[in-house]
């Protein structure tokens, strides 16, 4: 597998009793941080959503469900990054940690949301497990829902009293990695839904100023309908008035270059 862009080299046959996943799925997911190779019984049957063999193990009752590997990875941080959702319903109910951390210092339920798979979301959320855990760069379920850009997950997660405010260690909230990564629908909901439109970063730097940094103009326009400051400063004493005029300059300059 190549771990930085999620591309399988080398895909493994789904078992007969395995889930039933889309092709792309049915790959283990090494872009979410996590490997096949090396692994035991137990994490390669949730690696593969192979449920009949996780249910022979389990039952021999000589195999601990929350085992971890060199990634600190326990079976069912592996099925939620796979998205095998019977998989994941099956580990819960055998009692299996729900806020157990990897490596990365990230939950079952973080592995869930980064892979996109909302009903794995769903399972882990009825069951009690913790919305409000952080990873080691202080990012929340949330945060990362923000940079998937998925408004339903984002709802789900505050309707289990997910943090919207909370900031990581960059001093950025979930509205504003929406923002930052320019997802307008992420941005427009998490407002609605009373997130702070003038947090700062640890530079100073308001959700304004990023915006107008990047030349975000409809990112722009709804900040300032949710009565984003327009007076804030940075640490460098600079507006969002401030950051708006160097982006024009740098695009008119571009311009100019291009044209002759």
């Amino acid at each position: 597998f190549n771990s930085a862009l999620g591309v399988c080299h080398n895909p493994h046959t789904v078992s007969s009793h395995s889930e039933n996943k889309p092709f792309a799925t049915s790959y283990f997911a090494s872009s979410l941080g996590y490997r096949l190779k090396d692994k035991g019984k137990v994490h390669k049957a949730a690696a593969e959503g192979d449920l009949a063999k996780l249910k022979e193990l389990v039952a021999k009752q000589k195999y601990d469900i929350n085992q971890v590997d060199k990634c600190l990875g326990s079976p069912l941080h592996i099925a939620c990054a796979a998205g095998y959702v019977q998989t994941v319903q099956f580990l819960v109910e055998s009692k299996a940690m729900l806020n157990q951390r990897d490596k990365q210092n990230r939950s079952p339920l973080m592995k869930a949301v980064q892979g996109q798979h909302e009903s794995c979301v769903s399972v882990l959320l009825e069951n009690h497990a913790k919305p409000n855990l952080v990873d080691i760069v202080g990012n929340t379920a949330l945060h990362l829902t923000a940079k998937m850009a998925s408004v339903n997950m984002a709802h789900l997660l505050l309707l289990y009293d997910a943090d919207i405010d909370v900031p990581n260690i960059d001093g950025l909230t979930p509205l504003g990695v929406a923002v930052r990564d320019n997802h307008f629908e992420m941005a427009e909901f998490l407002l609605q839904e009373g997130a702070d439109v003038n947090t700062i970063d640890v530079n100073k730097r308001s959700l304004l100023m990023m915006a107008a940094e990047n030349g975000q103009v409809k990112m722009l326009q709804l900040l300032l309908q949710n009565e984003a400051d327009v007076t804030l400063q940075d640490n460098k004493g600079l507006t969002a008035k401030d950051y708006l005029r160097a982006f024009v300059k740098t695009a008119k300059k571009k311009l100019h270059d291009q044209n002759m």
